[in-house]
């Protein structure tokens, strides 16, 4: 992620993001995700050449490896974080 910070002025491509895509609602009425998290995905699949399934699977290890950090140390059965 440093790297995609010393290349692109993150700032200014969130203004042009927010600009051009508004926030909207899917047919559920939930809202739309952010478009900058978004576009970083996009960029890191071009970049390294994930498909979406690689890149959801590493995005869900990075989520519970930053979850178990955070959890008080104990584990169930199965290794997963409890709380």
């Amino acid at each position: 992620m440093d790297d995609i910070d010393r290349f692109i002025d993150c700032n200014t491509l969130k203004i042009l993001l927010r600009k051009k895509l508004k926030r909207a609602v899917n047919v559920f009425k939930n809202p739309a995700y952010p478009p900058m998290p978004i576009f970083t995905i996009l960029l890191l699949q071009r970049w390294y050449n994930l498909t979406d399934v690689d890149a959801k699977e590493s995005l869900y290890s990075q989520m519970l490896n930053a979850l178990s950090k955070c959890s008080n140390g104990d584990t169930d059965s199965f290794g997963r974080a409890t709380w």
